[in-house]
């Protein structure tokens, strides 16, 4: 899938990717109707920018760069700034910290929670730029160089910005070591 996508390209791109953008757009929007609506206009953005698309890094990389463009253009909006679903703290939907799980024992499901509140705590004292890395290599799993496309920098900062950002995490959840 080098150069411009074709459409039949961008059919497959979005059945293979659409459940995962939309995990990574619900950590920025809570609300699932406006998520959707979100998606939708990634996927817009991303036919109409396809001639635009070099090849020269990988395609979910910069599709991803798109999905966080959206996703902030939709926190910055005067609507959305005054119906903003997240708490004061800044935290990620009660849907990604708990899981959606209750699977377990009682107290298991208590540490559970706990954990995820602390470490969504920690997240809210990261710097937004390592917040991104961690979210992006830490938990959905893309690649250095696909975080690095997705984020507008080298491989090299994502790196750096990683490691510093999860020896932070560590001192936050100290803690939580045996």
């Amino acid at each position: 899938m080098r150069g411009t996508l074709e459409a039949t390209s961008l059919e497959r791109l979005a059945q293979r990717y659409s459940e995962g953008l939309l995990r990574y757009i619900q950590r920025f929007v809570a609300d699932p109707d406006d998520a959707a609506d979100v998606l939708q206009d990634v996927w817009l953005t991303v036919m109409l920018k396809r001639r635009s698309y070099s090849g020269s890094g990988p395609l979910l990389g910069w599709t991803v760069a798109i999905t966080r463009n959206a996703c902030l253009m939709y926190l910055r909006s005067p609507w959305q700034q005054r119906r903003q679903a997240w708490d004061e703290g800044g935290a990620f939907p009660e849907s990604w910290s708990a899981n959606g799980s209750t699977v377990g024992s009682p107290e298991a499901d208590f540490f559970r929670k706990a954990f995820w509140a602390d470490v969504t705590r920690a997240l809210a004292h990261l710097a937004p730029r390592q917040q991104q890395v961690v979210t992006l290599r830490c938990i959905e799993g893309l690649s250095t160089r696909a975080t690095a496309c997705a984020l507008g920098c080298g491989e090299g900062t994502v790196k750096r910005t990683l490691s510093r950002a999860l020896y932070r995490l560590r001192t936050h959840l100290s803690h939580w070591r045996s």
